[in-house]
């Protein structure tokens, strides 16, 4: 399963600063999902899909 998600950064007055977008690629293995950012080369794993995408979601920063 793969999936595109658009971030935004903002600064430290809340002001949005630049927008990225990310793709994650999910697969299962063995007992626990895999998370893998493509363009950030980070990773996560949970014991179900919806964890993980929670997760990846959070390498990037909050999804918009």
């Amino acid at each position: 399963m793969q999936e595109t998600v658009v971030v935004t950064h903002t600064d430290n007055r809340g002001i949005p600063d630049y927008t990225v977008k990310l793709t994650f690629s999910y697969q299962q293995e063995s007992e626990h999902w895999v998370g893998v950012c493509a363009e950030l080369g980070t990773s996560a794993f949970a014991e179900t899909r919806e964890r993980m995408q929670n997760r990846t979601a959070g390498c990037g920063g909050a999804a918009t």
